[in-house]
């Protein structure tokens, strides 16, 4: 295992996921002990979601090693659409190249997401300065 993040509060992903995949299709998530971010820009390169997540935003954080894990925002969305506000959401490595999603509430629903490669330019956010 690379990594596991428990999250009990579901509100945080569920409100910014589904918003993100409207702008971005396929986006890297960078997960080592600082937690996970994400830099990824849309297909035109006209924006720019710059998202992290620090360690001490969830219930336990455990992280080996730096890993990258390429996702298809829409099919992760779908899946956190599904979690309801009072179940906990586990986010670790899966077996082979998988992300797997747990959400424990009344019973238990374990979804694994297929990790793709993402070839992405690193975004041109250095050349921006703000006032």
């Amino acid at each position: 295992m690379s990594f596991k993040a428990t999250l009990s509060d579901v509100d945080m992903l569920r409100n910014s996921i589904p918003a993100i995949a409207e702008i971005i299709d396929e986006a890297v998530l960078k997960v080592d002990k600082n937690g996970i971010s994400m830099l990824a820009p849309d297909r035109t390169m006209v924006s720019v979601t710059d998202m992290k997540l620090l360690p001490t935003a969830f219930d336990e954080f455990s992280s080996d090693k730096e890993e990258n894990i390429g996702v298809n925002l829409s099919h992760f969305a779908s899946i956190i659409k599904r979690i309801g506000s009072g179940e906990k959401l586990t986010l670790e490595s899966g077996k082979g190249n998988t992300l797997k999603i747990v959400a424990k509430g009344s019973g238990t629903r374990t979804f694994e997401i297929p990790m793709i490669e993402v070839t992405t330019e690193k975004p041109p956010i250095d050349q921006l300065a703000f006032d």
